[in-house]
């Protein structure tokens, strides 16, 4: 007798845990599907872009977003771009991000990868913060929440450098980055 009601308890608490497990998959879950999370480091999260290029048009193009997995491509990007960190002829100051950037090498890119996004889609009158990285349909998702207090759109650049494991952007054709609102 003692058995069977045992049995009977064991089998109804795993059948609640099923239960449990069930609703709440259903419930977060659903958040997640088509998503892959990204292991990341935010190296740089500041004012100012990546550099800027001369267009066709004559105009200045200012923004780029990219993955960069070796170091000759960021050294030549950051020649294309008019960014100061590899010049060795740059008699100025470097700024934060040049600085940054300068810290990177061989050894850095045989076991991660870049993602630099250069973007005027927030400032800091917003408060970013970085919330997630992850990928979403081919696209790599920067998750910035901003402050939901008054702000004023200043219409700065801000430029992210993310460092992820070697190879697990490489899958993505794109990347944007999402707002949620922080209380």
């Amino acid at each position: 007798m003692l058995k069977k009601i045992t049995l009977i308890i064991v089998l109804l608490l795993f059948f609640a845990l099923v239960s449990l497990s069930i609703c709440f998959y259903s419930i977060n879950g659903l958040y997640f599907v088509g998503k892959s999370s990204l292991v990341y480091n935010v190296s740089f999260f500041d004012y100012g872009w990546f550099g800027k290029k001369e267009t066709d048009s004559g105009g200045f193009c200012v923004g780029w977003q990219g993955v960069v997995t070796n170091f000759e491509d960021l050294k030549n990007l950051c020649n294309e771009w008019n960014n100061h960190a590899f010049n060795d002829n740059y008699e100025g100051n470097y700024n934060k991000l040049e600085n940054c950037l300068r810290k990177y090498d061989n050894d850095f890119f045989n076991k991660k990868d870049l993602i630099i996004y250069s973007s005027e889609d927030w400032n800091y009158d917003y408060e970013p913060s970085i919330e997630n990285l992850y990928i979403e349909n081919s696209k790599i998702v920067i998750l910035v929440s901003i402050s939901n207090r008054p702000h004023i759109d200043l219409g700065e650049f801000s430029t992210i450098i993310l460092e992820t494991n070697k190879n697990d952007a490489l899958t993505s054709l794109q990347i944007v980055s999402k707002n949620k609102i922080r209380h």
